[in-house]
């Protein structure tokens, strides 16, 4: 070391030549490493060797002051004795290796890596290690270094199924990297510690990858879904609808589907990017959006192409034909155009009334037997009652009785005594002008009793021996209210109507909502002969077939509606007959609208989505209005502002994604002032009643069209009935115009395609929406939205064809096009080579294809970057090299791989003067003259074209923006979307390069887009629209 620095070491002994070279002159980075240097040699070099002049001595006390770590790990302080101290020294560097060799040591199984990573990335932390062993360590082995392979393995063993090649790819290239590097350092560390370990993982990763499903080949089948099609309707647009199952055993990659119906259907796009599919997933539905060019009564032929890559890298196809049905085409669409086959009024016609077999089977056989049976029917408003009753009048089983149906309302007035009065009168008249041989009779003085109607039907039955009588009474918890609670008017009542239906030819049904359970509470005992039938939302158990036919028969006669679209209405209003019809309506208004008569779970999904923007309050009121039983007409009142405060927390809850428990609705309901006594109460009466159900103590609304309104438009048509102040409602109501709908949501995103082969659907976007903290944020992220620029399939491929459009007029003004020779169908310009460049090469080989297809170019005319000299070389006749890319954002992505492929080539492009292309489907026009001004002097006959440029008016928040061309609305923007990106994506939280942009294609959304669209934010907890690939 010394005559390293220039001494004459012949004149000095070792214990001066350890006084100098420890000596505070020298940097203390050099005394660290020459201490280190001293402490191996401790424990290696002959103890007769420091003993000549106390060099032990003298080096034992230079190393207390340049290790004082290793001295507190070895537990030596200036009280240690002297030969302890020596002892300690000698014996660190093998305690140093001993704490290495525990840290490399394998494990068995990749399951307990995350252990050995953490193990050695302490070891790095350890005094003795750090001051004996790191110094001696290459740098691709520091702490930093080797912490990249060790993350690149432990992402791999966690990372989920859909993760798991590309985190193995990345994990295996890491180690190999590592152990090349080993390789060139031949040290003693490498050799007997770091090499042997590294090897070892990489073993153990390889054997386990490839012993997994995820080495195997996948196999991939398309099915169509059942669906038959309008394609006897001119012009009409039909969505082809496909399913991929991927049957395994391993995952597949680049999944695109190609279909082709020749001149039949004019297709929006031919071809879909479907990304990856894991083993055993379905994915479903796969849609193509096409108009009728020539229509057709039978079926129509579609050619399809699946196309893969096995994890190996191995392509696979299947081509197959799928034959996909017409709907017929005797189908009246222009007399369909004013009918409304789901009436949600009363039916009266029994012909008309479907899915209640049950309960009239039970009325009829009661109602016919030898003394007439009588009724207390009730339930939940909206379920069907009156129908079931007024249609027992059209019941030929009941041909020779007469039923009298009488609502509420024909008779009805504020005063009890009055109301029995026009009771017993209209029942009275009726008989006599239904029955001539009654025509004698007169109609009794009633003086607030209904006791007369007995004198009056005994004498009408005396006339007519064959009448047998039943008087519905409709509405009947809708009669004032001294009629039903206890009283002497109600008592004389109620005893009246007991003495008349226990004569055998009379029988009453009355028929009532929710209400009706204190009628029969507090006049059980008078109405102890009246059958409880409760008419109730159809069971799936034991009504399937009903609800089955309540949905189907109105249109069978020129509609399909699917299994799978029945019950997702079920799983919609849980068999309430009114939403289901409600929902129906709806449903049959969309079918007219297209003329497409088959109805599948995509065409209902959208009618769900539709209705419910159409619900109104007055539709679901009776779930907080009704069955309210108390004493009078002000607790009633009082009652029904409780159950709609609970309603209103409950939606609250609801909305915000919260445990939808009694404690957090409580919490919300505070701020009316109920405690939780009374939101328990509340929501048991509730649950009781079947508004609500509860699950795991949570609850949620069992008709979850109801729950979807309630939500979306509910918390705030509820919040309006509470309050007073003007100035809180006009606050309730700018609230509610900013929420965003589930119908505008439905809307913006049916102008969408898929995105990387999954459809977007508003259960999709209202999510994301939602992360965002107020409605006015959702609001205004929401209408940057609706600017967004979605590139579907069939909008790339036309951007690819005005891209070669570009290509073709700078070739044709040198006179190089040349097309293929005769027999290679339609293909031209093979003279010109198609090729990529990006990190993402998969997705950049998928376009180079897509470009070589839409421009009638052998795919043998796609080559690599890496491969262009060669296939220049081969080919000899090259007029022009196209590299196609999605988007130019910045242009540094373009410029930097353009300037690593090209110099290469350059000498030989110009030789040949071939022309080098770059077409990009979208991108910022300045962005694409700086890659031409920072490319041109590598290639000299260089040229950009961007099929769809865009300029300062396309960024969200430029003065220049069209976007939001409102300044105090720009602003606005920019300080939400801002806050949320900085969180997302600090550096660029508007997007890479500032470029603010709202672009998505139908496999990524660029990094120039803005990050709220595509940043996966694990520490925020932030989940993407369109996470990148």
């Amino acid at each position: 070391m010394l005559a390293h620095q220039g001494a004459d070491v012949r004149s000095i002994s070792n214990a001066d030549a350890i006084t100098q070279v420890l000596s505070p002159r020298e940097p203390a980075k050099d005394q660290r490493f020459f201490a280190a240097v001293f402490l191996r040699l401790l424990s290696t070099v002959p103890q007769e060797i420091y003993d000549l002049d106390n060099s032990r001595r003298v080096l034992v006390t230079k190393l207390l002051g340049r290790f004082p770590e290793v001295s507190q790990a070895l537990e030596i302080d200036n009280n240690t004795q002297g030969y302890e101290r020596l002892h300690a020294f000698e014996a660190a560097a093998a305690a140093a290796d001993g704490y290495l060799a525990h840290a490399l040591a394998p494990n068995r199984s990749l399951a307990s890596f995350e252990q050995t990573r953490q193990r050695v990335m302490r070891v790095y932390q350890n005094p003795l290690v750090v001051a004996i062993v790191v110094p001696f360590l290459p740098d691709f082995l520091s702490k930093r270094n080797i912490g990249v392979p060790l993350s690149a393995v432990h992402s791999h063993v966690v990372s989920e199924p859909r993760l798991t090649i590309p985190t193995y790819t990345d994990a295996k290239e890491s180690l190999e990297t590592i152990l090349d590097d080993c390789t060139q350092y031949d040290t003693h560390y490498v050799r007997e510690f770091f090499r042997p370990f590294f090897a070892a993982l990489l073993d153990r990763l390889t054997t386990a990858f490839e012993s997994s499903p995820f080495n195997q080949p996948a196999r991939l089948s398309l099915k169509e879904l059942g669906k038959n099609y309008p394609f006897t309707i001119p012009e009409a647009e039909v969505r082809l609808a496909f399913a991929v199952e991927n049957e395994g055993p391993g995952m597949a990659f680049d999944v695109g589907l190609e279909i082709d119906t020749d001149d039949y259907l004019s297709l929006s796009t031919p071809s879909q990017f479907l990304d990856q599919i894991d083993s055993g997933e379905r994915l479903e539905p796969i849609e193509f959006v096409a108009n009728v060019a020539t229509t057709t009564p039978t079926s129509i032929l579609v050619a399809c192409s699946l196309t893969w890559t096995d994890s190996d890298g191995s392509p696979r196809t299947v081509e197959d034909f799928i034959d996909l049905p017409a709907q017929p085409s005797n189908i009246p669409w222009e007399e369909l155009k004013h009918a409304e086959p789901y009436s949600l009024e009363p039916v009266t016609k029994a012909k008309d009334l479907i899915g209640r077999s049950q309960e009239t089977t039970l009325l009829i056989s009661k109602l016919r037997a030898e003394s007439v049976g009588s009724f207390c029917v009730y339930g939940q408003r909206r379920v069907g009652k009156t129908s079931v009753v007024v249609t027992l009048e059209d019941m030929p089983e009941l041909n020779g009785i007469t039923i009298l149906n009488l609502e509420t309302g024909m008779f009805i007035i504020p005063d009890a005594r009055g109301t029995i009065n026009n009771l017993g009168a209209i029942i009275c008249n009726a008989l006599i002008e239904r029955h001539p041989k009654l025509a004698s009779l007169t109609t009794p003085d009633f003086s607030g009793a209904l006791a007369p109607l007995s004198g009056f039907l005994a004498a009408a039955f005396r006339l007519d021996p064959s009448l047998r009588l039943v008087v519905v009474l409709d509405e009947f918890d809708a009669l004032p209210p001294a009629l039903y609670r206890r009283g002497d008017i109600s008592h004389a009542f109620f005893t009246t109507i007991r003495s008349l239906s226990a004569r055998r030819p009379l029988g009453f049904i009355l028929v009532g909502g929710e209400t009706m359970a204190e009628i029969l509470s507090t006049q059980g005992e008078m109405l102890n002969k009246f059958r409880p039938l409760r008419i109730d939302y159809l069971e799936k158990q034991s009504q399937w077939s009903d609800f089955v036919q309540l949905v189907r028969r109105p249109i069978e006669d020129w509609a399909t509606i699917t299994d799978e679209a029945v019950t997702m209405l079920y799983g919609m209003t849980a068999g309430n007959p009114f939403f289901t019809k409600f929902i129906c309506t709806e449903l049959v208004e969309e079918m007219k609208r297209r003329r497409d008569a088959f109805v599948t779970g995509a065409e209902m999904r959208r009618a769900i989505a539709v209705s419910v923007g159409h619900a109104g309050i007055n539709n679901f009121q009776h779930f907080w209005d009704d069955g309210v039983v108390a004493s009078s007409d002000e607790r009633i009142d009082e009652e029904r502002a409780c159950r709609r405060r609970v309603m209103l927390s409950l939606g609250e809850v609801l909305r915000s994604k919260d445990r939808c428990s009694v404690e957090n609705i409580a919490t919300r309901a505070s701020r009316f002032g109920l405690g939780e006594t009374d939101v328990h109460r509340v929501l048991a009466d509730f649950e009781k009643r079947k508004v609500l159900v509860q699950n795991n103590d949570e609850y949620s609304c069992k008709v979850r069209l109801f729950e979807r309104w309630l939500v979306d438009e509910g918390v705030n048509a509820l919040d309006l009935t509470l309050v007073e102040e003007e100035s809180l409602r006009t606050k309730l109501e700018a609230e509610e115009r900013r929420r965003v709908k589930d119908r505008e949501i439905s809307i913006l995103v049916d102008t969408w395609g898929n995105y990387r082969g999954r459809q977007i659907t508003d259960i999709r976007v209202k999510p994301w929406l939602e992360q965002f903290e107020t409605t006015e944020e959702q609001r205004v992220v929401f209408e940057l939205l609706k600017k967004l620029r979605f590139y579907s399939g069939g909008l790339i491929r036309e951007k690819l064809r005005s891209g070669h459009g570009f290509v073709l007029r700078e070739l044709a003004g040198r006179g190089v096009i040349r097309k293929a020779p005769e027999g290679r169908a339609r293909r031209m310009t093979d003279n010109v080579l198609i090729s990529f460049y990006g990190g993402d090469g998969k997705r950049g080989h998928t376009y180079a294809k897509m470009y070589a297809d839409e421009n009638n170019i052998y795919h043998g005319r796609i080559v690599a970057p890496r491969r262009l000299q060669k296939k220049i070389e081969s080919l000899g006749d090259v007029a022009g090299v196209v590299f196609v890319d999605d988007f130019i954002g910045t242009g540094k992505t373009a410029v930097r791989s353009l300037q690593d492929y090209l110099p290469p080539l350059a000498q030989r492009l110009d030789q040949a003067q071939i022309d080098v292309f770059l077409v990009a489907i979208s991108g910022f026009a300045n962005a694409a003259d700086k890659v031409s001004r920072e490319v041109s002097p590598i290639v000299h006959r260089f040229r950009v074209s961007v099929s769809d440029p865009l300029t300062d008016a396309d960024k969200c928040f430029g003065d220049k923006s069209a976007i939001l061309p409102v300044p105090t609305e720009r602003a606005r923007a920019k300080e939400v979307i801002g806050s949320y990106g900085r969180k997302l994506f600090k550096e660029s939280p508007f997007g890479f390069g500032n470029c603010q942009a709202l672009v998505v294609f139908e496999n990524t959304c660029p990094n120039n887009s803005l990050p709220i669209l595509w940043a996966t934010g694990s520490e925020a907890g932030w989940e993407p629209l369109f996470s990148r690939p």
